[in-house]
């Protein structure tokens, strides 16, 4: 568990929602200065914590303890959910066929 990645994916996602720091420490009950060294990597959090801290980004625990590097695709799963989140109904039609779209390209490959 890379603890510098995991306050990184913390920092990146509240940043992206528009959080400050005492927000996010607010919405999980904890300290902004201890929220501040979880984001530094100078803290490791714990287990229920980390739930917390998931929860209220809207992320998947996985997406902040996983290896980017694994066979684990679930990173890029959340980030894309993240950003069609961010897309009105419309768009998120026309994303979801784009996928369509690839998936039956892969599959007659």
């Amino acid at each position: 568990m890379d603890i510098n990645l995991i306050g990184e994916k913390i920092r990146e996602k509240r940043k992206k929602l528009d959080w400050t720091l005492e927000q996010l420490s607010e919405r999980i009950d904890v300290t902004p200065n201890y929220m501040g060294n979880i984001e530094r990597g100078t803290r490791t959090p714990s287990v229920p914590i980390l739930l917390k801290i998931a929860s209220a980004l809207d992320v998947s625990l996985d997406y902040l303890v996983g290896d980017p590097n694994s066979s684990s695709h679930s990173h890029y799963i959340d980030k894309i959910i993240s950003k069609m989140k961010d897309l009105n109904e419309t768009r998120q039609k026309e994303l979801y066929d784009v996928f369509e779209s690839a998936e039956r390209i892969i599959s007659s490959v």
